[in-house]
């Protein structure tokens, strides 16, 4: 009974406190006059709307389905929109907090002192389990700024991404978008060690990307901002460093490792994006084959271009060593010749160079090469050769020489030759005795297979010769005695 009458109790405090919301949410009681207002639903919908424009805005220019000139005056004016809702928004907040103080001082003005003892009983028991749910979820707070410069300014109505990813697979995700101050939220988030949360944009092409991070506790996770750059198509400030292995197998094949790191030195982020973009051709020898990606590039960051055998990159790289791009691929060659030229363009400046050969009995000629010291590489002693800056566009030059072919005639015929000796030399250390070699008379010859035919006799009266061999060499030697005493008659 007295459970009954406690839930009846605060199911009427309930209603009490819902009466003065029965009315239209779109008209807010302010000092008891009724004015018409914007609705908070209605503007964040409207929120809601322009991030998802600017989402297809940026999706659109990123496959190129905007030129830059259309994408940039679209999205100013949608960012001028999104601006403006946003600080309408701001306002509305603002305007809620104040009504709501209002009407809570209305309420408790109102409230009969019994009915607030069951208000406490109420929020009593309500409160400690809304806590509890409340301290079950976290957030996620950060900032974006773009730095031009040497100054940095907050980045306006920047979509910000989230990726939540349980164990090995990606749950869910979640967008936002980034207020006056630059600043983003991502709330209601899970907490606990299972769970890792990824943060990512998309900045004039350009994708930049947090390391991961997890909700350990329901303090908010405050981010390292990202610092954004204005993006630029021109290669001009990128300056690359690369090693070449070279290793000679069998069958006249040639393995070519490059390893090359691209640093952008300038102030602007390279994007190849752009529409204007200059690509950073990387050059192969020609002819060559089973290209392998080994670090650092994939299958959507690379063009392979056949007929001028480069491989364009479609990689942003970001100003400062710290984002320098490291890649590393290999292919095969087939050479024809003792001597293999090579001659490696790159579109931008190299600000050194390094080629390593596993053979140390081949010989380079190059003007832009010079010999260091020997290396041991993979177990074996590997010739060391480096070089200095070569400026974009100039190619490195250099002929591996030496080479030992096996389609060479003087190589046939030296392996013919040894193979004729060897052929020989086995046949006659392993010929077994014949018992069919000349001899001078049909007496003699007798007289050899009947003392043949004795031996083979006492070894198989010693068990040294198997029955059905026995049977079969006896044979033999009978038939060629009954042939040589039919000539003797």
């Amino acid at each position: 009974m007295v459970l009954f009458l406690t839930i009846a109790m605060i199911l009427l405090v309930i209603m009490l406190l819902a009466w003065p919301l029965r009315k239209d949410p779109h008209h807010i009681i302010l000092g008891g006059d009724k004015v018409n207002r914007p609705s908070r639903q209605l503007l964040q919908e409207e929120k809601a709307s322009l991030l998802l424009t600017l989402r297809e805005l940026d999706f659109d220019y990123e496959t190129g389905k905007l030129s830059q000139k259309d994408y940039k005056s679209l999205r100013t004016k949608y960012e001028a929109k999104a601006v403006d809702v946003l600080k309408k928004i701001e306002a509305l907040e603002e305007e809620w907090k104040h009504v709501q103080e209002k009407i809570d001082l209305e309420v408790a003005q109102r409230v009969q002192k019994g009915t607030k003892a069951i208000l406490i009983l109420v929020f009593t028991i309500f409160i400690p389990f809304q806590t509890l749910a409340d301290s079950n979820k976290g957030e996620i707070l950060g900032s974006v700024v773009e730095r031009k410069g040497g100054k940095e300014r907050p980045v306006v109505v920047q979509a910000v991404r989230l990726r939540i990813i349980k164990g090995e697979y990606e749950v869910q995700g979640a967008e936002t978008i980034t207020d006056r101050g630059g600043h983003y939220r991502f709330s209601g988030l899970y907490m606990g060690p299972q769970y890792f949360y990824l943060v990512r944009l998309i900045y004039q092409g350009v994708q930049y990307v947090n390391d991961p991070t997890q909700i350990l506790s329901s303090h908010p996770v405050r981010l390292r901002p990202f610092v954004v750059f204005p993006a630029t198509g021109n290669i001009d400030k990128l300056i690359a460093t690369e090693n070449i292995l070279l290793e000679f197998g069998r069958n006249d094949l040639l393995k070519v490792t490059h390893d090359i790191t691209i640093e952008n030195q300038g102030s602007e982020a390279y994007s190849a994006n752009l529409e204007t973009a200059k690509l950073v051709e990387l050059p192969v020898l020609k002819g060559a084959f089973s290209l392998d990606i080994l670090t650092g590039l994939s299958k959507e960051s690379i063009d392979i271009d056949s007929q001028s055998s480069t491989i364009k990159l479609k990689k942003s790289i970001l100003p400062g060593p710290q984002n320098a791009q490291q890649m590393r691929f290999s292919y095969l060659y087939a050479y024809e010749q003792r001597e293999v030229p090579f001659k490696l363009p790159l579109p931008v400046t190299r600000r050194n160079f390094n080629l390593l050969i596993s053979e140390k009995d081949l010989k380079i000629k190059s003007t832009q090469l010079e010999r260091q010291p020997d290396m041991r590489l993979k177990e074996k002693v590997t010739r060391v050769y480096s070089g200095g800056s070569i400026v974009a566009n100039e190619p490195l030059q250099f002929s591996v020489t030496g080479l030992f072919l096996k389609k060479d005639p003087g190589y046939v015929i030296v392996v013919l030759g040894v193979s004729i000796i060897l052929f020989l030399g086995i046949f006659f250390f392993f010929r077994p005795s014949s018992v069919e070699a000349t001899i001078g008379n049909i007496a003699s010859q007798k007289e050899f297979l009947l003392n043949e035919l004795c031996r083979l006799e006492g070894q198989y009266q010693q068990n040294s010769v198997k029955a059905f061999e026995y049977e079969k060499e006896k044979e033999r030697i009978r038939e060629l005695l009954f042939n040589l005493f039919r000539e003797d008659s």
